[in-house]
């Protein structure tokens, strides 16, 4: 299949596309503030009515607005699942299989070190071991502690209370409610019941597609079709989407296409994405709906 006249008309937009996406960074569309995220799904919404689509915004109170959009015909269908808000256990046993494919993907552990400004990893694992556990392990990460008096005068106080705030991020198989309860038990058997627990935002529960699915296979062809060379195919990754929501009914697969470079320091307040990247991602995304439309019905 010749692509040249998707990948001149993506190189011509390329600047129209980089100025709509300054744009819609602009809108501080931050988890907790209600306006910002309002503000940012009407932009959505526009831009989808704009191309075409058939649009629907889905207004629930206490969550951002769900925004949907349908465009072309056909008796298939790519549902593309992305979020537009920003964020200032148990072991899972992997298969045979995973860990197989697991030592085919590059673990550049002194690199990552290095990035991260880290002396060594969680629990001083190293090589394979740390593979495995950045991949198919959940993690309890304290994002941000306070308690008593932190401004620039002098104030004697013995803090009356504390605060901390945690993410999980969970594997298949574990459910969102039961770890919470997990966490309750184990505080409380360490002597810390006066410990409150309160959730503040919604609860995701993972969802994976196999890496050798037919619709892994087609990124895969997509991207190698583009880059020239083998594709890596992540099992998991450590983003948040509605993923179960949408796939779970139906056990419908999922694959995500790699765009953001190794230093885009996702969630930080200097997160970047490479302009050259999105130019190449957008061309491996057209690749990737020409062969999911050969893939067999």
């Amino acid at each position: 299949m010749d692509f040249s006249s998707f990948d001149r008309l993506v190189d011509e937009r390329a600047s129209r596309w980089t100025e709509e996406l300054v744009e819609f960074c602009r809108i501080p569309s931050e988890t907790a503030h209600p306006e910002p995220l309002r503000a940012a799904a009407h932009w959505m919404a526009e831009r989808l009515r704009e191309l075409g689509a058939r649009t629907e915004t889905v207004t629930i109170d206490g969550v951002p607005p769900l925004v949907l959009g349908e465009i072309g015909a056909g008796a298939r269908t790519v549902i593309c699942v992305q979020h537009y808000d920003v964020v200032p256990a148990v072991p899972l046993e992997p298969t045979a299989e995973q860990l197989a494919h697991l030592r085919t993907v590059p673990f550049e552990e002194e690199a990552l070190k290095h990035l991260h400004g880290a002396a060594e990893f969680v629990g001083g694992q190293t090589g394979f071991d740390a593979q495995v556990a950045s991949m198919f392990e959940p993690t309890c990460n304290i994002s941000g502690i306070h308690a008593g008096w932190g401004g620039p005068d002098m104030k004697t106080v013995i803090p009356a209370e504390a605060h901390a705030k945690l993410d999980m991020r969970l594997v298949p198989n574990q459910d969102p409610q039961r770890i919470l309860a997990h966490l309750r038990r184990h505080l409380d058997a360490h002597g810390f019941t006066d410990v409150e627990l309160r959730k503040t935002l919604a609860s995701e529960s993972p969802w994976w597609t196999p890496v050798s699915h037919p619709l892994a296979e087609a990124a895969a062809r997509a991207s190698e079709e583009l880059f020239g060379m083998p594709a890596l195919r992540i099992i998991s990754s450590m983003s948040t989407a509605p993923m179960y929501q949408v796939c779970s009914p139906h056990r419908l697969p999922a694959v995500g296409i790699g765009l953001a470079h190794p230093d885009n320091r996702a969630h930080a307040p200097d997160e970047n994405v490479s302009l050259k990247l999105m130019t190449k991602a957008t061309k491996v995304f057209g690749r990737f709906l020409a062969r999911f439309a050969e893939l067999p019905a």
